[in-house]
């Protein structure tokens, strides 16, 4: 599957805040301030599938077969999903074949039962998210933890951000967001 995530919008969380959360009192880095925390929230969202902030996604399946998880966020309607002919391009909506699931943990759309499946198609789903409100607690303590501590290890940290050697304490906290619980 590959997704494709436009129309970014920002994230919700205040520089002030952060740099209280990182004890500074003065405002003279807050570029790198900034900085740090933007790239904290976009590892986090990476990372787990959780959107902080509001985004159109579009997600091709490939060849897989019904049903799609939600790969990005979390959604309240199901958008457009669309099959595209591998043969000759030509793209049909589909979108009600499918109906919205969700549960606990990430929603799916799901086909509904009929006699057969076109092999010769991919599927495209199109679909908006928008962050959780609020925020949880525990998500925004490691958005601003693994923030700290790249704030704090700026000069260390490598051009290729890497959350497998977070600290425990955020990375375990992380993975419960992996399975799309909130």
């Amino acid at each position: 599957m590959s997704n494709t995530i436009s129309n970014l919008g920002a994230h919700p969380f205040q520089i002030s805040e952060f740099r209280d959360h990182l004890r500074l009192e003065i405002t003279d880095d807050d570029p790198a301030v900034t900085r740090t925390l933007d790239a904290a929230v976009r590892a986090v969202e990476r990372w787990t599938g959780v959107m902080t902030r509001s985004a159109d996604v579009v997600q091709e399946t490939g060849y897989a077969l019904p049903p799609f998880r939600a790969e990005v966020g979390y959604i309240s309607s199901l958008g457009t999903i669309s099959a595209i002919n591998t043969i000759d391009d030509s793209a049909t909506d589909v979108t009600s074949d499918f109906i919205l699931v969700n549960g606990h943990g990430w929603p799916y759309a799901v086909l509904r039962p009929r006699s057969y499946l076109d092999m010769n198609n991919i599927f495209r789903w199109s679909y908006s998210v928008s962050a959780p409100s609020p925020i949880p607690g525990d998500l925004k303590l490691c958005i601003f933890g693994i923030g700290a501590t790249w704030y704090e290890n700026r000069e260390q940290i490598q051009q290729n951000i890497n959350l497998t050697k977070l600290p425990i304490a955020y990375r375990s906290m992380l993975e419960n967001f992996r399975d799309g619980m909130l």
